[in-house]
Order: structure tokens, then C-alpha cells, then sequence
């Protein structure tokens, strides 16, 4: 069985993140491409201009997206 566990945040260069795991792990490979339609337009709507995800993500909290991105 595949399985497909999402890390989100993480960012290299000048100022380097580490990623965080999201606490679900997909199984349906259709789930996934939702999930990935979901932070794109999430990155679109709360990102500020010239703000990358990963600070778009320290900004709001990573519990606060993690919660947006896995909700309904």
C-alpha cells in the first residue's frame, strides 16, 4: 500500500526552515492532489506579497494552518 505524508514549511538558502509533518497520512491519491489544490489557494489567499510559505506559516502559526489545510 503507498502512503503519501506531507511536510510543509521547510525552506533553504539564506534563512533555512525546517519542515513539519502534517499529522494525517494519505492513502488515496486523490485526497492528495485535493490537499495540494488546498495549499496552493491557502498560499494565495494568506500569503503576503513577496512572503514565502514558510514564513506565511510562521507568521499564522503552523497548528493554526495545519487546522486549515486539514479541515473541511
Amino acid at each position: 500500500m503507498k502512503y503519501y505524508h506531507f511536510v510543509i514549511g521547510g525552506r533553504w538558502g539564506k534563512q533555512v526552515a525546517i519542515g513539519q509533518p502534517l499529522r494525517r497520512i494519505f492513502t488515496d491519491p486523490e485526497a492528495v492532489l485535493k490537499l495540494v489544490e488546498k495549499i496552493i489557494f491557502f498560499y494565495q489567499q494568506q500569503g503576503l506579497p513577496r512572503e514565502r510559505f514558510a514564513q506565511t506559516i510562521a507568521r499564522l502559526g503552523f497548528e493554526t494552518v495545519e487546522a486549515m489545510l486539514l479541515g473541511d
